[in-house]
């Protein structure tokens, strides 16, 4: 833990450790993927990845990563051509207001942008640069960033095939100011059957999961649960309304909202949440959600086994 703390605190010896570590997984992915997730499985899980019978929430979503490939999920993990799929599916009154879609960090135009905004890159998770005053950012560093990432290749962190084919890009989004609650819903064969809120996000990521009646449920997956009452949100009924739509097509899928001044903003599609190695405490809810996912009920036309 020191070592990694020290590692952390250095940018270019962070940096250029997370290059080897991108450039060993780049080959154990691309020459030997099954044996890859089955490692990652057991080094995160502590079990052994069954794929032949797979029971488990996690073991179930390492079975779709592995053999699934429905091409709409490349849209729907394209945080570009997903608004599309939006527009189509519930309207774009849910879709965050976009300033700009740049192909490089060379197109992009700071004078041209407010004041606020976020960068993201379209082709992959967790990247996101937030700006809340372009005058008091060090661009220097936020452009060399984003042309690392316009760089990468997800699929060869991970193992997600769905970012594998996307052409990179940067959008450039509306901040949405004040207190942020991300709603999450876990959606099985288009039916969304529980979901989790992401809070306190800027002193320590809390992760609370809800039955569909808003009832708080008595596990957690990988990360500490608020001990704060967290309020039913506005717009409830019709998040699950929304999530039906937009999961009716996928075994799996998590779809995610903003509530934000009361209106409804929609977050992103995720078929693989935590890559599908995140730890249930206790673990036999690993299991009691794996139940909820019938991969009897797959279309058989995107199984490649």
């Amino acid at each position: 833990m020191l070592i990694k703390s020290f590692i952390k605190k250095h940018e270019f010896l962070y940096d250029t450790c997370l290059a080897i570590m991108y450039k060993i997984r780049f080959v154990r992915i691309k020459y030997g993927y099954i044996n890859f997730i089955k490692n990652e499985f057991k080094k995160n899980l502590g079990y052994s990845l069954d794929l032949k019978k797979p029971e488990t929430y996690n073991e179930k979503i390492q079975w779709l990563k592995c053999f699934y490939r429905d091409p709409i999920m490349t849209q729907c993990a394209d945080k570009i051509a997903v608004r599309k799929f939006i527009k189509d599916i519930i309207g774009e009154q849910y879709l965050i207001p976009v300033y700009g879609i740049f192909n490089n960090v060379s197109d992009m135009d700071l004078n041209g942008l407010p004041k606020a905004f976020v960068l993201k890159p379209n082709h992959s998770s967790g990247r996101v640069i937030v700006c809340y005053d372009k005058n008091k950012m060090d661009w220097k560093t936020e452009l060399s960033k984003l042309k690392r990432w316009l760089n990468e290749n997800y699929y060869y962190q991970n193992g997600e095939w769905v970012y594998k084919c996307i052409t990179p890009k940067i959008i450039c989004e509306q901040l949405l100011y004040g207190e942020i609650i991300d709603y999450k819903f876990m959606c099985f064969n288009g039916i969304p059957k529980l979901m989790f809120t992401c809070t306190e996000r800027k002193k320590k990521l809390k992760v609370t999961f809800f039955d569909l009646s808003f009832n708080r449920l008595n596990f957690i997956r990988k990360y500490p649960a608020s001990d704060v009452r967290i309020e039913k949100p506005q717009n409830w009924d019709l998040m699950i309304e929304l999530s039906r739509k937009l999961s009716s097509r996928f075994p799996f899928v998590r779809v995610d909202f903003y509530e934000n001044l009361g209106k409804l903003y929609f977050g992103e599609l995720t078929f693989f949440p935590g890559n599908g190695f995140e730890k249930f405490y206790p673990d036999h809810w690993d299991k009691k959600i794996g139940e909820l996912l019938d991969l009897d009920k797959v279309n058989k036309k995107y199984v490649k086994v």
